[in-house]
């Protein structure tokens, strides 16, 4: 339990946070007001999955006839969610969810680093987030805060929270903390493939570094270690199924049409297009290849 000086500090901080959220909160609501369309393909990607969600089809490509989901869809089903609560249409809920669904990553950031390391480093971490250059660079390629919604914005909330659980499960060493600990690794790959590739290598590493209850049977100590694995595995897979079955079970991770894949932009390595080394031109040929051509399987 914590001493009264350790209460008033972290309440003191919590409040600092706070804070610093209501600040960019009020300001990404602001710099959005009465916009109803975000500028990013990425972004109609995921209100065109928010869509078919609301009209029944949690798992049809809203693109293709006959496809499946082939995005992490975690995004798209909160806002459709949010939409069907809020009465409203699913572009508009999009654009202007924004500005809170962003500021929940900062918020568990808080909170995972307050548990590991103290309130104080924790407030520095998020004020570091939230205000920190760069401010320039799009609000995906970059952990910081902004009012546009992606799922790179989106999911580090469950990335944060799967390291504080794996943290707890390390200490516990209990199948509940590894069955919770699975349960945000499957979220968080419901939300990003990229967040939920280091969670799994943290929640493997969790298992290898779990207390132990000092027995001293080593032959007993590792033989709890595969379960706990498959624990978190299991759990995760189990959560993350809708996704599995798409990419692996109906797609068995075949790539459909790799053309909108084939180059990188915002002045990075142009892998198989030398020719489209301008910014614009790259951002208008993956549209028109989004568009057109198709996107990936997975």
């Amino acid at each position: 339990m914590l001493s009264l000086p350790s209460r008033v500090s972290l309440a003191v901080a919590s409040f600092l946070v706070l804070g610093c959220l209501a600040i960019v909160v009020a300001d990404g609501h602001r710099a959005l007001a009465g916009i109803t369309r975000p500028f990013d393909i990425d972004q109609f990607r995921d209100i065109a999955a928010a869509q078919s969600i609301v009209d029944g089809h949690p798992l049809r490509d809203p693109f293709y006839r006959g496809e499946t989901i082939r995005y992490n869809p975690l995004l798209s089903v909160t806002i459709a969610a949010i939409s069907r609560v809020a009465g409203s249409d699913v572009a508009s809920t999009f654009v202007q969810s924004g500005p809170f669904l962003n500021a929940l990553a900062p918020a568990v950031l808080f909170v995972m680093t307050a548990a590991l390391f103290g309130e104080w480093p924790a407030l520095i971490a998020v004020v570091s987030l939230v205000f920190s250059p760069p401010h320039d660079n799009p609000a995906w390629a970059s952990p910081r805060y902004s009012p546009w919604l992606f799922p790179a914005t989106f999911a580090p909330a469950l990335f944060y929270a799967g390291i504080l659980l794996c943290y707890v499960a390390i200490r516990r060493n209990q199948p509940r903390s590894w069955m919770a600990a699975g349960v945000t690794l499957g979220l968080t790959f419901l939300a990003h493939t990229a967040p939920a590739m280091i969670l799994g290598t943290c929640c493997v590493m969790s298992v290898l570094w779990a207390r132990e209850d000092g027995s001293g049977d080593l032959r007993g100590r590792w033989a709890r270690r595969p379960r706990a694995l498959a624990l978190v595995l299991g759990t995760a897979a189990v959560v993350g199924a809708p996704l599995i079955w798409s990419i692996v079970g109906h797609y068995r991770l075949h790539i459909v049409n790799p053309t909108p894949h084939q180059t990188s932009v915002y002045g990075t390595r142009i892998v198989k297009r030398p020719w489209l080394r301008r910014r614009a031109a790259d951002m208008t040929y993956l549209g028109l290849a989004e568009v057109g051509a198709g996107d990936s399987a997975i």
